[in-house]
């Protein structure tokens, strides 16, 4: 689960485990989802291939002050969406469910 205040930037950034995606053209999709309604609400992801010593790739979630302030607070899906487009056809995966929990701002 990822707490976050509603109005604060969401900015994330870590490496996937070694291995975790064999070599390929990859491509990352995120999107937080109100179970209620069923809205979604775009993340900028970035997936950063391994270079040079590091072997892993490296994921970055980002979503603006404002675009949070849009949010409905409470707790909210999200998935991270990977697309191979080196396959014919593109091999897609989607990462495990998990929460942000969309709290309002005391200040």
């Amino acid at each position: 689960m990822l707490d976050l205040k509603r109005g604060d930037t969401l900015s994330y950034s870590g490496f996937l485990p070694e291995g975790w995606l064999p070599s390929g053209t990859w491509s990352v999709l995120c999107k937080v989802q109100e179970k209620k309604t069923g809205n979604k609400f775009p993340v900028t992801a970035t997936l950063t291939p391994p270079s040079g010593a590091e072997t892993r790739y490296a994921l970055s979630l980002y979503a603006s002050a404002a675009d949070v302030a849009a949010w409905p607070i409470g707790k909210l899906n999200a998935d991270i969406q990977f697309t191979n487009s080196a396959t014919t056809p593109p091999y897609v995966f989607s990462s495990a469910t998990f929460i942000v929990n969309l709290m309002e701002d005391v200040a």
